[in-house]
């Protein structure tokens, strides 16, 4: 690096934090004869001797630096701009730029990632993502994070934000944490992709690196970053948004382990709040303007308003979901076409308790072109048909939906649905879960089948249902009248037996697998 960069104004100072390398790095930095300085720039190395993660890494190497401007990068990079130092520098003494970004280019495909914005998908900040805003490089425009392969950002303010935050464990976070609480505290986040550095991504996807392995960062490890980090950032409400994703990704348990460790943590945290200078009312306020301010850059907004409106009753959630886009440009398939379907789904839910049954049957069909084998909508759907009258439709959507069960059966055995099931497995509904629905569905067909005068194939259906189910008394009851050759009496009327099911409960958080 040295020996590639230009020095700029004023010396340049390098500082390698080895964090609990196992390869011998530190040895052989040693051995190979490095010094104190190189072409003029002075070399300081440090180590941690047990592995301490980029957070605390990068806030050890600022620790013991002297220059006003502080440049933290991987140290995997290389540097096709000999003046890049200089330019760096530059723009950060302009008194425009407080924190900057650059181009961090995939070295391995040659793609760059000029013209995207660097993003999160998800409030708990642990899905990257890159949104294209501009055809070339974006210059001096503000943006709500920079990347942290490589960034540069003033001393000053480095120093107000009270730098890398030492709670932050292993990989991830970081930089996003840090660039949040810059717009809060009103420093200037910008992107300049005029220049640019070389970053060898894992993945060739543009712009898109490939997570670290599980021995880099544990489990826990991301869930209390994410825990920390929510509980810092965001008010009660969005907290609590961050704390249902984290349910539905490392399950109840997890979770609540998280929050018991974080109440013995929040003094600290509360601490590192007011040391940044904001108090919870200010987050709150600054937290507001930095969603409006970057909303069409923060598909993680969207996403969390996603499962709110999904928790909330018809009449508070609809518009609220309605008001969400249908698309979200930064996901991709099969992520892009989950958030459709489960977009959908939840407006579905609502029209369908506030009476609007055409509405409801719209969006389903609509959801169900993109994924034909989403149960949940299945199901409400033929509930809606039915209540419709259109009940050829209804028996139509119901065989397709048996046809889906079936997959989930491997060699004829019929085995009770799980959240896990594919059917199930949409990642914007929190793996949302119907209890009973292959029963339900079953007994709906019986009663077509009896309807039909088919009291054979009526009994064939419900069948399958017991099997599930032996000591339901509605079903065996229904069953022992179809072997007397009598229909049951609510089937004649055309009621069934299964009820609504999860489409009677007004709020579709009720039926989250536990």
């Amino acid at each position: 690096m040295a020996a590639t960069l230009s020095q700029p104004d004023g010396g340049l100072e390098i500082i390698l934090v080895d964090d609990g390398s196992s390869d011998a790095s530190f040895a052989f930095l040693k051995t190979r004869g490095w010094t104190d300085s190189a072409n003029g720039t002075r070399i300081t190395h440090l180590r941690h001797e047990t592995t301490q993660g980029i957070s605390r890494s990068r806030r050890l190497g600022a620790s013991r630096s002297c220059g006003d401007t502080l440049v933290f990068m991987d140290a995997h990079l290389s540097f096709p701009q000999p003046d890049l130092l200089n330019n760096v520098h530059r723009v950060l003494t302009s008194g425009d730029c407080d924190l900057l970004g650059i181009d961090c280019a995939d070295s391995s495909s040659g793609i760059s990632t000029a013209g995207f914005i660097y993003t999160s998908q998800h409030i708990c900040h642990q899905a990257m993502a890159w949104l294209r805003a501009a055809d070339g490089p974006l210059e001096g425009v503000s943006v709500p994070f920079v990347n942290g392969g490589f960034f540069a950002i003033r001393r000053a303010c480095y120093d107000a934000l009270q730098g890398f935050p030492d709670f932050i464990e292993g990989w991830g976070h970081e930089d996003r944490f840090l660039s949040t609480v810059a717009h809060y505290r009103g420093f200037r986040v910008r992107s300049y992709q005029q220049l640019q550095v070389w970053h060898p991504y894992k993945t060739t996807a543009r712009g898109t690196a490939a997570q670290p392995a599980a021995a880099v960062n544990s489990a826990e490890r991301m869930l209390m970053n994410s825990l920390r980090c929510g509980y810092i950032l965001y008010d009660d409400t969005t907290f609590e948004l961050v704390c249902e994703q984290l349910s539905a990704d490392y399950g109840p348990a997890a979770l609540n382990g998280g929050l018991s460790r974080l109440e013995h943590e929040k003094a600290a945290l509360d601490e590192h709040l007011s040391a940044i200078g904001l108090t919870p009312c200010e987050r709150n306020r600054q937290m507001a303007l930095f969603f409006e301010r970057y909303r069409p850059w923060l598909p993680m907004v969207d996403e969390a308003l996603l499962q709110q409106a999904r928790q909330l009753d018809p009449q508070a959630g609809l518009p609220l979901v309605q008001a969400l886009p249908h698309v979200l440009p930064s996901l991709r398939p099969p992520e892009s076409t989950d958030y459709s379907v489960a977009r959908l789904f939840v407006e579905a839910h609502h029209l369908f308790h506030s009476g609007d049954l055409s509405a409801a049957m719209t969006a389903l069909l609509e959801g169900l072109t993109h994924d034909p084998d989403h149960l949940p909508s299945c199901r409400l759907l033929t509930l809606t048909l039915r209540q419709l009258g259109r009940h050829a439709s209804a028996r139509m959507w119901l065989e397709h939906a048996d046809r889906v069960i079936r997959k989930h059966h491997t060699q004829g055995t019929i085995r009770p649905l799980a959240c896990s099931d594919q059917g199930f497995r949409n990642r914007h509904l929190r793996h949302y879960f119907w209890p009973g629905l292959e029963c339900e569905v079953w007994t709906d067909l019986a009663m077509d089948a009896a309807a039909g005068s088919d009291c054979q194939q009526a009994m064939d259906w419900l069948a399958r249902a017991l099997t599930l189910h032996p000591n339901d008394a509605t079903a065996r009851a229904a069953m022992a009248s179809l072997q007397m050759g009598v229909v049951p009496e609510r089937w004649a009327s055309g009621q069934g037996l299964s009820g609504s099911g999860a489409a009677g409960d007004a709020s579709i958080g009720s039926r989250r697998a536990a």
